[in-house]
């Protein structure tokens, strides 16, 4: 390995090493009670060096965000994959939804607890941000496809908005999760603080089945007339 190549192999590790690290203390300490320094010093690198890959913590944060919904685009790419009913494709969609919940609890944390106003103002000129930010349009134009090519092969109402439909889908899996994530946090941590509350005994996953089932219904073009929306 010549000297040029060696550089370069250093450069793209000591990247990776501060994403790990930069993601490990957002997770741990939130986004916004992290600072630079801290990242620097738990990677053991001067401040300076650390600016050399990453120019701000926002940028850090969107290569951090990237590569989580990388994972997550790759899990619902790959569970609708070889599917041609688009009902089912969807489904599988969900399904891939909750595996990256369950594989990388973590990041789907950090995904949805950062997108409150004032954590975090990307630079929009940052190539990390860029990048981030054709992964979000790659994972929406999954899902709004999948209705499309619903509608266009007579399964979808030609009226359905596939925005709609991928919104609607998306919020009910994502406020669901994340009642059952902190429902399993409060019972791990043995913790009895809002033991009186409904929410104790609710079964959040099925919530999902059910209003996904409702949506997705809904649009049908030859809806059949036994609709069971319970199984």
């Amino acid at each position: 390995m010549g000297v040029k190549e060696r550089k370069e192999r250093e450069k793209v590790l000591r990247r990776d090493e501060i994403l790990k690290t930069g993601e490990k203390l957002f997770i741990e300490k939130g986004f916004g009670n992290t600072t630079m320094d801290e990242i620097a010093r738990a990677c053991e690198l001067a401040k300076g060096t650390l600016y050399l890959h990453f120019k701000s913590k926002e940028e850090l944060l969107s290569a951090i965000m990237y590569k989580a919904l990388t994972e997550l685009y790759e899990l619902m790419f790959k569970y609708q994959s070889g599917i041609s009913d688009p009902v089912e494709r969807l489904r599988k969609i969900g399904e891939a939804y909750f595996e990256f919940y369950n594989k990388y609890p973590e990041h789907f944390r950090l995904l949805n607890d950062v997108h409150v106003p004032g954590k975090f103002h990307p630079d929009a000129n940052d190539e990390s941000h860029k990048m981030l930010h054709e992964r979000i349009r790659s994972i929406w134009g999954l899902n709004m496809g999948i209705v499309k090519d619903g509608i266009n092969n007579g399964v979808f109402r030609e009226t359905a908005d596939p925005l709609e439909i991928a919104i609607s889908l998306w919020s009910i899996s994502t406020v669901m999760i994340r009642m059952h994530d902190f429902k399993k946090y409060m019972l791990e941590a043995n913790r009895h603080d809002h033991a009186d509350m409904p929410f104790y005994k609710f079964d959040f996953l099925n919530v999902i089945t059910v209003n996904a089932k409702r949506i997705i219904y809904s649009i049908l073009k030859n809806p059949p007339a036994d609709i069971d929306l319970m199984k």
